[in-house]
């Protein structure tokens, strides 16, 4: 999955239904086999050469920072639709994880699944380029929520944790909530 950057989502259109459009995605990955109103708008401004280039879609990746929330939830929605997303995307949705709306935390945690799928994974999307640095401790704990189910699952998550080459202080930070986590796991049972 491809991704641009924008000034602004908003943007000045060219059709003639809207003055302006917000749009979080360029592309399209329906691989319709006729070619459609969007993709040839593209084509005849330049943005894209041809077909090939059209069902390779980009999201724009400043639409996960934007204020306007629904942006952020739709780009979210969006992204369930793609087979792969960058690193540098999933960073950004560990600081979306420290939000107080809920859809946005439930829109992240679906991305989250889809694309990370065990703690391995998630410690990796955690050491690359040191986005651990990027969590508080609420983050933590919804992705705690998120990956952990029993206090079994924990065990190699802690040990990934406790031997890797992050700093001393988020390392103590991750280590102090999983195990507030575990004693929350414990009085469930």
């Amino acid at each position: 999955m491809l991704k641009i950057k924008r000034k602004s989502l908003l943007y000045k259109s060219g059709v003639e239904y809207a003055d302006y459009c917000i749009n979080h995605v360029e592309g399209c990955s329906h691989g319709c086999k006729f070619p459609c109103y969007a993709m040839n708008m593209k084509k005849r401004c330049g943005v894209i050469k041809d077909y090939k280039d059209w069902i390779k879609p980009k999201i724009v990746e400043n639409a996960l920072v934007d204020e306007y929330l629904p942006i952020k939830i739709n780009s979210l929605s969006t992204m369930l639709h793609f087979d792969s997303l960058p690193n540098s995307l999933l960073k950004k949705l560990i600081g979306l994880l420290s939000s107080s709306d809920s859809k946005l935390i439930d829109s992240c945690a679906r991305v989250f699944k889809k694309f990370i799928i065990n703690d391995n994974q998630l410690f990796e999307i955690l050491s690359y380029k040191n986005n651990y640095m990027n969590m508080n401790k609420h983050s933590i704990r919804r992705l705690l929520i998120i990956y952990f189910k029993s206090i079994f699952d924990l065990e190699n998550f802690r040990k990934l944790i406790i031997n890797s080459n992050w700093d001393n202080v988020h390392k103590e930070m991750v280590l102090k909530e999983l195990y507030t986590f575990e004693q929350i796991l414990l009085k469930n049972l």
